[in-house]
């Protein structure tokens, strides 16, 4: 699974405003991974310090120093644990608990890594970073 993180436009606007994305660029499980893993990452780590705590609780689940951690933002609640990640989104009681929301620990350190030197960069259409999960 590739991702690819980019800046759309907002539309008409007088500043000409832009949004940062994340999306599956695959057919294959698109829309699981559009929706428990790139519209949530957009949405619980909007600055490069975000990604840094995240990556530390995976690090720490990894060197065995936590067995769980819950955390989020925004109505979606991840839990780190050894055996992966389970994204929760709460806004939909069917979008909790679900084996579609659990991803590799792996998979959120790759996604992480490659949004905070997206987040980094100037915001444009020209900024653009993927990742191949």
């Amino acid at each position: 699974m590739k991702l690819q993180f980019m800046c759309v436009s907002a539309g008409i606007h007088p500043n000409d405003a832009l949004f940062q994305i994340a999306k599956p660029i695959c057919c294959e499980n698109a829309k699981r991974y559009q929706r428990y893993f790139c519209s949530p990452l957009s949405i619980i780590a909007e600055v490069p310090e975000d990604c840094d705590r995240f990556l530390k609780h995976i690090a720490d689940i990894e060197n065995g120093v936590e067995t769980e951690i819950e955390t989020g933002a925004n109505d979606v609640v991840l839990t780190f644990r050894p055996s992966g990640v389970q994204v929760d989104i709460l806004i939909n009681d069917d979008w909790c608990d679900q084996p579609d929301g659990h991803f590799e620990l792996r998979e959120w350190k790759i996604a992480l890594d490659g949004w905070r030197r997206f987040l980094a960069m100037p915001k444009s259409l020209e900024s653009i970073v993927e990742v191949t999960l």
